[in-house]
């Protein structure tokens, strides 16, 4: 009889091998952490970018606004803020708050200062704040009524110390600095600030954003003539100040805000005086354009040519 082979028992199951259980190796290692930098090369520049054009179109939409504020305030008030109070006078046609309007990053106010500077030979200007305010007999052709807002959207960065608000001394180096500002336009590939720019200022043109705002166009040209001198001697009222007696043939030929109110009275008799009797109210006209009126005393009555 055949002995029956022993089978020898069978070896228990082995797991997974230490190689197949270990971590990534060295060149493994060092081959993610090289990925990985290439895409933040890629991706991190590109993050930045994004970062600084969103918030400089932010602050652009924030100049515009106060750009349109300042139009609205003139047009309401006939005045134009002085560098220590613009934000303050340009809260109520805004939705900002005055700290709002004065700093780019209200909470980083030492560094985020924006400037409301006036040009410097702007004339009519009064030299104190505010810079401009209607006078009854108005004003000569504005010169140069440009004003700019200028502000800096780099966290801790502040404007050069030689860029300030308010007016100052009609310099030809004052002039200059305003101007080069004026005329400055960023350029893509240098992002070089304006010219004259302190070489100090560690930030580039990208961080720089200038609201440019000419106010000229809103003086128009007023005349008013009284060829029945010294027959008649009419009056007028503008903004309610201080009633103007057109005791010469041409009384009138200045300029004055957009939407000064002008009120031109009847007037007779031979002189004696500002008129007392409101039914001598003969013309009421909102200056929105140039215009000249004429005082035509047969009847007696005011023309608006």
């Amino acid at each position: 009889m055949r002995a029956q082979a022993s089978s020898s028992p069978r070896s228990p199951a082995r797991g997974p091998s230490l190689a197949a259980t270990a971590g990534f190796s060295l060149v493994e290692m060092i081959g993610v952490i090289s990925i990985i930098g290439i895409m933040m090369a890629v991706v991190g520049p590109n993050m930045i970018r994004k970062v600084v054009e969103t918030t400089g179109t932010r602050e652009q939409k924030n100049l515009q606004m106060i750009s349109d504020a300042l139009e609205n305030y003139v047009r309401r008030n006939q005045s134009i803020p002085g560098g220590g109070t613009w934000y303050t006078t340009l809260a109520n046609f805004t939705k900002l708050s005055p700290t709002d309007l004065r700093y780019a990053d209200p909470a980083n106010p030492v560094t985020s200062g924006r400037v409301f500077m006036i040009y410097p030979g702007f004339t009519p200007a009064t030299g104190v704040d505010p810079v401009y305010t209607l006078p009854s007999g108005g004003t000569i052709a504005p010169t140069n009524a440009r004003i700019l807002i200028i502000s800096s959207t780099k966290r801790g960065l502040a404007l050069p110390g030689t860029v300030t608000s308010g007016i100052a001394a009609n310099t030809a180096a004052n002039r200059t600095r305003f101007n080069n500002i004026w005329n400055w336009s960023l350029n893509p590939f240098t992002k070089a600030p304006p010219t004259g720019w302190p070489a100090t200022w560690n930030g580039g043109g990208e961080h720089l954003h200038v609201q440019r705002i000419d106010l000229s166009p809103l003086f128009y040209h007023v005349t008013v003539s009284n060829p029945n001198f010294p027959t008649n001697i009419p009056f007028a009222k503008f903004n309610q100040l201080s009633t103007v007696a057109f005791s010469v043939t041409n009384a009138v030929d200045a300029y004055y805000p957009a939407g000064t109110v002008i009120r031109l009275y009847r007037h007779d008799t031979p002189y004696v005086g500002p008129p007392a009797n409101p039914d001598e109210l003969n013309v009421t006209h909102v200056v929105q354009g140039d215009v000249n009126f004429l005082y035509d005393g047969s009847p007696a009555r005011w023309k608006v040519q």
